[in-house]
Parts: C-alpha cells; structure tokens; sequence
C-alpha cells in the first residue's frame, strides 16, 4: 500500500437482503492493515503495524470517551499482544482468518451504505473462511 493512501474492503458472507454475516472492514493506511467487524469499528481492532508490532486493541477514540465518564477501570487499550508471524512463503504472511459459519448468518435490517464484496453463503453445516494475506513486494534479480 502506498503512504498515505488509504485503502479498504468491506467483505461480508451472504447479501444485502438476505441472512448475512457482519461486515468485516479491512483497511491499510501506509504501510499498516487494520480489520474490524462492523459492530465493533469504533471500539475494537486489530492493527498489524510495518514494524512487526500486532495487537487487537481497544481504538484510542473508544478509551478516550469512557475515560472521560469514569468508566474505564483496565491499564491499558491493548487486549492482545504478538509479533508479526514468520512467512509461510516467499514474501507472504498469513495475517488472520475469518471463521463464519453459516448457522451464524442473520437477517439484518437496512442495505449498507458502503459497496460490500459479497461471498456465496456456504451449505448449511458448513462455514465460509476468509484469510487476510500480506504480501511483500519480492525484487526478482
């Protein structure tokens, strides 16, 4: 991704006016991704930093917010902690999976507002995978 251009992708499992999954947003400012479901963008994240540093954290405006009503009674934003896993391959890092099973598809009210990519639901009993993969950009000399 390039500095300083925000890039995005909304994904969800079914469609707009049938049973659907939460719509999972996957974003990159510079060189960091970020990924959040719909109902917890705003308070939830995970952010997979350049510099190896991954984390799921609550997001600063969230804290700030029950900060300021007394509210947060936690040391810190951060859930999770870990470092960037080694590649599986030349220049490619498996970064997450998505595990949607179908019995968790659900008929949601409104259309969304934002384009969405829509994956086919699964047979019922089965469950659709989403991976987030990172790829480097590899110099071939």
């Amino acid at each position: 991704m390039s500095k300083g251009n925000p890039s995005s992708l909304r994904l969800a499992v079914g469609s707009a006016s049938e049973p659907r999954s939460s719509i999972w947003n996957v974003w990159a400012y510079k060189n960091d991704v970020y990924l959040t479901t719909r109902p917890l963008g705003g308070i939830l994240k995970a952010s997979l930093h350049e510099s190896g540093q991954w984390q799921i954290s609550f997001t600063s405006e969230f804290v700030k917010a029950r900060e300021a009503k007394d509210a947060w009674t936690t040391s810190g934003r951060h859930i999770q902690m870990w470092k960037r896993p080694p590649e599986t391959g030349v220049g490619v890092t498996l970064a997450a999976r998505v595990f949607i099973p179908t019995s968790e598809l659900r008929q949601m009210e409104g259309k969304p507002k934002k384009p969405v990519c829509w994956i086919p639901v699964a047979s019922i009993g089965h469950a659709i995978e989403v991976l987030i993969i990172l790829r480097r950009l590899v110099k071939i000399t």
